[in-house]
């Protein structure tokens, strides 16, 4: 075997070592790209998301879900419309209770699922002008349910009496004009009384039980 022949044997045996170990890296490629695809060997569900604060964009790029804290350090949650008005939040009042509210499509407030400052759940319902108009709450362990005037003064007031017994009051400018209630002993009674609370009127009945 020539000097020639020996040249052109090595050149083949190279030219096939490249084609092998071309043909090796580009199988190695594929089994990488294909093993990193989520679900095949990694998962694509994290447990665990650690982060300061989450939004979500929609469509045209506004914010419509936001997840975060407030300047006061308390975890919320916030949906907005398509015009970046918020729609529902979900995070801490001012006494650090729980808070849900619920807005209108031009981001005015409606109602108001919160806790008040003695640990009593309540749910306050607001006029377009954002004046509280009715609530639905707990009045010393007693369930109440009150409305009230554009200017937040208490028109009417059904809860129970000191007795445990239903009673119902309305109001004018925050003075009382009619009392229906019961006495302690199960008996009704019906007060009214003038524009400065003074009482006019007393209807009830007597300790044999006659009106």
């Amino acid at each position: 075997m020539t000097k020639d022949d020996r040249l052109n044997q090595l050149e083949k045996q190279v030219r096939g070592l490249k084609e092998l170990l071309y043909g090796m890296g580009t199988i190695t490629l594929v089994i990488v790209i294909y093993l990193l695809k989520p679900g095949v060997f990694f998962s694509d569900i994290t447990d665990v998301i650690k982060t300061r604060e989450l939004k979500v964009l929609g469509e045209e790029g506004g914010e419509i879900v936001s997840i975060g804290t407030n300047t006061e350090g308390h975890g919320f949650i916030t949906t907005y419309n398509e015009e970046g008005k918020p729609l529902v939040s979900i995070g801490c009042n001012k006494n650090d209770d729980g808070s849900i509210n619920t807005y209108d499509n031009k981001g005015r407030r409606f109602v108001s699922l919160i806790t008040d400052k003695d640990g009593e759940g309540n749910i306050a319902i607001y006029n377009k002008e954002g004046e509280r108009a009715a609530a639905i709450g707990i009045n010393e362990g007693r369930g109440a349910i009150e409305t009230y005037n554009k200017e937040g003064e208490r028109l009417v007031a059904l809860g129970a009496t000191g007795y445990d017994e239903g009673s119902l009051s309305t109001f004018n400018k925050g003075k009382m004009l009619v009392g229906l209630g019961s006495t302690g002993d199960g008996e009704g009674t019906i007060t009214t009384y003038n524009k400065e609370g003074t009482e006019l009127v007393g209807l009830g009945t007597n300790e044999p039980g006659h009106g």
